[in-house]
């Protein structure tokens, strides 16, 4: 099947959560791939669909501890972040 190539007034329309605005600012930026064929500029329906598809965040998985839940992705704040080991408690003098 050949690729379907958008003006950026079509695509805005086929778009409407990004909207024509959005995509020349992308194109501005040179975050989306284009083609320019004389003055006019196209976009393939499918990069936009990839761009859309690179946003994606998958939902964070909640583990559950007795009564207590807590997110998978949590940091262990008994950590150094700088160095990954465990913090070492202070000994009473």
């Amino acid at each position: 099947m050949a690729d379907r190539y958008l003006t950026v007034t079509q695509a805005g329309e086929a778009f409407p959560a990004l909207g024509e605005r959005y995509i020349r600012r992308l194109i501005a930026e040179r975050r989306i791939a284009f083609s320019k064929v004389g003055a006019r500029v196209l976009l393939r329906a499918d990069d936009i669909e990839a761009l859309i598809d690179d946003g994606r965040v998958e939902p964070a998985k909640v583990v559950t501890r007795g009564r207590q839940q807590t997110m998978a992705m949590s940091v262990d704040r008994r950590r150094s972040s700088a160095t990954g080991s465990r913090i070492p408690k202070a000994k009473a003098g």
